[in-house]
């Protein structure tokens, strides 16, 4: 066998070692619909119902992620003070729960929950800054916390709150969105855009970073592109009258009242209850004013 013949068979030999070490390692990169991450433990999921995360945003992380905690009688209880609706605790229920997590599910956690959502934002504060003191790198406890920043239209301490969770866990996609809702209210639209795209990069299935998306492309008076967010959000999670208010309002702005009040009317059926107050969204603007 001549020189060259061995040469070409040696380099041969090096083509295809590197090629199966290329395929052994495109076989082991997980898909793009294949979770990665650990399986939530109870305190993350009941600070997410603490900071309003809804319960269809919920179900997709839980059926993506699974749980870390058997839900028995306890457990279902203690995420019902937290803001659990019996369907998703049904949905629970139906998981297969993996390698257990050593934490237990935080009451007090729970009960703050409750508090926010009665309103009682004092008693909640005092709750969750004893939380957060005990146990400063948690992430999960300062978004919790900075929800309820939010609820108090503490501006500058949620965007504190929701920084260190971001910084404790940058993977987050709800911790980038609700930083984009901070910015918006901050009238910065551009910082706003960047952390919903931000969030949407790491899941674009948020529907609420869709939302916080066309805040942002809003206060940069960009309607268009805001409604094509809106409709993104929309798409993903159909029943939330807040976005509805929200391309209400835009549209109002736009100048095309009609389609306002059209969009004030699909929210109607979801949320009677909001059609008496502020809408809380774009502005202060009570929702009836699309119609005049």
């Amino acid at each position: 066998m001549s020189w060259r013949t061995c040469f070409r068979k040696a380099d041969l030999s090096r083509s295809l070692a590197g090629l199966t070490f290329i395929l052994l390692v495109l076989f082991t990169i997980p898909s793009a619909g294949q979770s990665t991450e650990k399986p939530l433990d109870c305190t993350q999921l009941i600070a997410w119902l603490t900071g309003g995360v809804s319960s269809h945003r919920l179900s997709q992380l839980v059926q993506e992620r699974s749980i870390a905690f058997t839900a028995d009688e306890a457990v279902s209880k203690t995420l019902l003070t937290a803001g659990a609706d019996a369907a998703f605790i049904q949905n629970l229920h139906t998981l297969h729960a993996l390698p257990m997590s050593a934490v237990a599910c935080p009451a007090t956690l729970a009960q703050a929950g409750d508090l926010i959502r009665h309103k009682q934002h004092d008693e909640a504060d005092r709750l969750l800054r004893k939380l957060v003191a005990a146990d400063p790198r948690n992430a999960a406890l300062h978004f919790a916390y900075g929800y309820l920043r939010q609820q108090q239209e503490d501006w500058d301490g949620a965007f504190d709150e929701y920084s260190d969770s971001r910084d404790l866990m940058p993977g987050s996609s709800e911790t980038h969105s609700r930083l984009a809702y901070i910015y918006y209210r901050h009238d910065d639209g551009d910082n706003a855009i960047a952390e919903a795209r931000t969030a949407l990069s790491i899941d674009p299935r948020n529907a609420e970073a869709y939302r916080y998306l066309g805040l942002g492309h809003y206060a940069n008076d960009q309607y268009a592109a805001a409604l094509r967010a809106f409709q993104q959000s929309l798409a993903r999670e159909p029943r939330n009258a807040d976005v509805y208010y929200d391309m209400g309002i835009t549209l109002r702005d736009k100048g095309d009242r009609t389609g306002a009040a059209a969009a004030y009317r699909q929210a109607l059926p979801i949320s009677p209850s909001q059609a008496s107050g502020a809408a809380g969204t774009c502005d202060s603007a009570q929702p009836w004013k699309y119609l005049l």
